[in-house]
């Protein structure tokens, strides 16, 4: 009776054992296959650059410093020249075109002539002004495809709000934080990292896209990704600015983030 017992013990207990090792084989099995399935992820935010990124806003700039210069007795300025003095706000953009007219007087930029500029830059703000080929129809297909958008610009914070709404582009973005607004600049990583704040994600879950070297060396100081528009204002050949891509077209940024995604 007891050799029956012990026998019957030594059944279930082999039983037992094939069990458990079968449970294992299915967790190892379902864990490998786990492992080979890509999750879902959520689309990245994409915060832009304002001017030379998503707009032209160069000819109605150079309207309005040359408004300044000629009442100064100074000579007009070009869109080249333009271009190469733009990228670190309104004010800035004012002392470079006086430098390059003669200079900026010793006692410096009397406040009468930037309230001058600036009046009629805000009253002219969009006369010429458009969204570069692309950025409309591409911002749509980013919007639908769920991605939050943003924008950081050292331009003016009423500046950027005015003009957005102006060209119809407000509605887009989630949050646009301009110059002035947090006490800092681009390059100033402090900058960016607000208007990620703002949105309550980081920097692994965002890219940024501009057209300067104040672009990449704030989203680079925050380990983000980055990609440059060779179309933009840049003074430096976009290629030497150490940007993750970059882009000779709007258009082409959606297949360009889903491959910054698959490498990720």
């Amino acid at each position: 009776m007891d050799r029956i017992i012990t026998g019957r013990h030594h059944g279930l207990e082999a039983s037992s054992a094939r069990a458990l090792h079968y449970i294992l084989l299915q967790l190892l099995h379902s864990h490998f296959l786990l492992r080979n399935i890509k999750m879902p992820v959520s689309p990245p935010v994409i915060v832009f650059d304002l001017d030379g990124t998503l707009i032209d806003s160069a000819p109605d700039l150079l309207e309005a410093i040359n408004h300044v210069l000629v009442q100064q007795g100074r000579r007009r300025v070009d869109l080249h020249e333009v271009h190469m003095m733009m990228g670190r706000g309104a004010v800035h953009l004012l002392g470079r075109g006086l430098e390059a007219t003669g200079g900026v007087p010793p006692e410096g930029v009397h406040e009468t002539v930037v309230e001058s500029f600036l009046e009629y830059y805000e009253a002219h703000i969009a006369v010429h002004t458009r969204p570069f080929p692309g950025v409309v129809k591409t911002l749509t297909a980013l919007h639908e495809a769920g991605h939050r958008l943003a924008v950081c610009t050292n331009k003016m914070q009423h500046f950027a709000d005015k003009v957005l709404h102006e060209l119809e582009l407000g509605a887009f973005f989630e949050a646009v934080v301009g110059g002035g607004s947090t006490g800092f600049y681009k390059p100033d990583p402090k900058h960016l990292g607000a208007v990620l704040e703002a949105l309550g994600t980081g920097p692994d879950d965002a890219v940024m896209v501009g057209d300067s070297i104040n672009d990449v060396a704030a989203a680079q100081a925050l380990d983000m990704s980055v990609v440059v528009v060779s179309y933009g204002y840049s003074p430096e050949a976009v290629k030497n600015l150490g940007a993750n891509k970059v882009i000779e077209c709007f258009d082409s940024l959606p297949a360009v983030l889903e491959e910054l995604a698959s490498l990720s």
